[in-house]
């Protein structure tokens, strides 16, 4: 169980980050106490399993009117072992404050600047379509097939029944990534022996190259030095008492 407390007097310091940190909000003001209890369970439910909980250490973002007023923001980050997990709450049909907020701003400023010629209609509030259906969803999570990643308010349940399953979902995610990362290391691993393993091959053949060279090198040699030798014991037969020879015989011998 996920016990939702039904009345917040301090919420968990993630929970009342999120309440204060209004330009994230993608929920509406109806909906806001219900979404900082639900983050709040979270946060107390994480914590007693054991899980580090946070904010989301990003830095503060310049909104612009050009930005996506649905894209999906970090909430709350529940860490488990050295793996971070983010969730963002959201409702139905409403857009994401911060942006809306631009938009209203550049709008306004829109129509001072050109009074007499601007007929812009006003931007309906950020949450005038929203639903009432809350969502948490995990921001930036990687498909895995036929395993959830969002949880939302439905006829036959609501969010806050279903906050177990986040937590149970976010634990076995955090096994898989370890089983993964801990064979991602074994086949870097056996990598680098393989490699390690090729360059002493290839030391070992240099070395063995280098022997045959050193080799040739002296049989070749040698059989210069023998046949320099017979070369110059013939050239002193026959010509040894020839004066004209006598130079070129000394120099063969040096």
């Amino acid at each position: 169980m996920v016990p939702v407390p039904a009345r917040l007097s301090r919420p968990h310091p993630a929970a009342a980050h999120y309440r204060d940190n209004t330009d994230d909000h993608q929920v509406s003001r109806a909906a806001l106490t219900r979404s900082v209890r639900i983050l709040h369970a979270l946060a107390v439910g994480a914590e007693g399993r054991g899980h580090k909980v946070t904010s989301p250490n990003l830095p503060k973002r310049e909104r612009s009117p050009r930005d996506s007023a649905k894209e999906t923001v970090p909430h709350l980050v529940i860490t488990i072992g050295p793996r971070p997990y983010s969730l963002g709450i959201s409702e139905e049909k409403v857009l994401l404050r911060g942006v809306w907020e631009e938009r209203r701003r550049f709008a306004e400023q829109y129509r001072r600047d050109y009074a007499l010629y601007s007929r812009t209609e006003r931007l309906k509030p950020y949450d005038s379509e929203a639903t009432g259906r809350l969502t948490i969803a995990l921001v930036a999570a990687g498909y895995r097939e036929g395993r959830p990643s969002a949880w939302g308010d439905r006829r036959s349940w609501t969010l806050e029944d279903k906050l177990p399953e986040v937590l149970r979902e976010l634990e076995l995610r955090a096994v898989e990534d370890a089983e993964r990362e801990a064979e991602q290391q074994r086949q870097a691993a056996e990598r680098r022996r393989r490699w390690e393993e090729a360059m002493e091959q290839a030391r070992a053949r240099f070395v063995e190259a280098d022997r045959a060279k050193i080799l040739r090198a002296q049989i070749a040699a040698q059989q210069e030095a023998v046949e320099t030798a017979s070369y110059l014991a013939e050239l002193e037969a026959t010509h040894g008492d020839t004066p004209e020879s006598a130079e070129w015989i000394a120099w063969v011998r040096d």
